[in-house]
């Protein structure tokens, strides 16, 4: 009986740990129409490293990323300004557009 408990008791813990991992589903073609602001220091093939490079980045972390720089958990003067007219939709949407680009991988040299 008590592993029974143990065992509902870990399995509703889990499914609401995966729930609120999930982003919602963001619609590539709508992100795209709507990056144009972000082109300017996130296009890819951009070789500033003043800038990070977001092409190919997971979904989930670029939303989360995102929703950070709205609620100011995350600091940056322009990103907050930029997220700050951003419904969850647009950033779902943004998320999964950059999420699809070709991504490069890069390290800093010293």
């Amino acid at each position: 009986m008590r592993t029974l408990l143990c065992m509902l008791v870990l399995g509703a813990s889990l499914g609401l740990s995966t729930q609120a991992a999930a982003i919602p589903p963001g619609d590539a073609e709508a992100g795209e129409s709507k990056a144009e602001p972000c082109m300017a220091c996130h296009a890819p093939g951009l070789d500033n490293p003043a800038f990070p490079r977001i092409s190919g980045q997971h979904a989930g972390y670029l939303y989360y990323s995102l929703r950070a720089y709205a609620s100011g958990d995350r600091q940056d003067p322009v990103m907050s300004g930029q997220v700050s007219g951003l419904s969850d939709r647009d950033m779902a949407d943004l998320a999964t557009y950059f999420s699809t680009l070709d991504g490069e991988l890069s390290t800093v040299s010293r």
